[in-house]
């Protein structure tokens, strides 16, 4: 009995972490796609192709997706929204290599 149980766990476990570390990766995977979209586009234009893009990839989540990937897409939209565009839209800030030093933003790795 407790060897089945143990056996459960690790199996769920295995399975969460695996689920979680492919979600992870999308997200690290869409996020950079879409700095590089938005540098070809050019960052004063407010990147508005690469809004509809992330958006479309949440839609394609929500729709073929698991919920935790799609839950994750709607935080690199709200995320691209307040941070990315806010920041890199200011005349100031504008320059590519700021954009590309900021890395990947932190709803990649918080993959709940």
């Amino acid at each position: 009995m407790r060897f089945s149980l143990f056996l459960f766990l690790i199996v769920t476990l295995s399975c969460f972490f695996s689920l979680t570390q492919a979600t992870c990766k999308a997200c690290i995977t869409t996020m950079t796609e879409a700095k590089e979209r938005c540098l070809k586009e050019g960052i004063s234009t407010g990147c508005p192709a690469t809004a509809d893009w992330l958006l479309s990839v949440f839609i394609f989540n929500h729709n073929y997706g698991d919920l935790c990937t799609a839950n994750v897409s709607v935080t690199m939209i709200e995320y691209w929204k307040t941070y990315i565009l806010k920041r890199f839209s200011d005349s100031v800030q504008n320059d590519p290599v700021s954009i590309c030093g900021c890395g990947i933003p932190w709803p990649c790795y918080n993959c709940e």
